[in-house]
């Protein structure tokens, strides 16, 4: 084995021709787009014959809501509601976070109590 033939002296001669490549292809590469181009023009060729896919992605706005919940890794947390509305049933509230429903603050205008509205089990 000779000298030059060393593992670090071949890896520093790939980086070099690995270098030499990349430059021809820049300064190629222009030439042959347009060559490429007369030649799909001539024939006619479509982008399926080609068999490329274009793919048009539209942006979609997205809310502040879920901008936050898709920028966070910790899961949403959705809590069984506590109270559900005298009159529609439907209506419910978990309690403790966020402003009391209105059906609930009209039940308390009323003298009503909370403990009223809790769901029973």
């Amino acid at each position: 084995m000779k000298n030059e033939d060393t593992l670090e002296s071949l890896e520093k001669e790939a980086a070099i021709i690995a270098e030499k490549r990349k430059v021809l292809l820049e300064k190629t590469r222009d030439a042959e787009l347009i060559k490429a181009k007369a030649i799909i023009r001539t024939y006619g060729f479509t982008a399926e014959d080609l068999e490329i896919s274009i793919v048009e992605v539209k942006p979609t706005k997205m809310t502040r809501k879920a901008r936050v919940a898709k920028d966070t890794t910790t899961p949403i947390v959705v809590k069984t509601p506590k109270y559900a509305d005298l009159t529609n049933p439907d209506k419910t509230w978990a309690g403790g976070q966020g402003p009391r429903p209105k059906w609930v603050k009209a039940h308390l205008d009323k003298g009503g109590h909370l403990e009223d509205l809790l769901i029973k089990k």
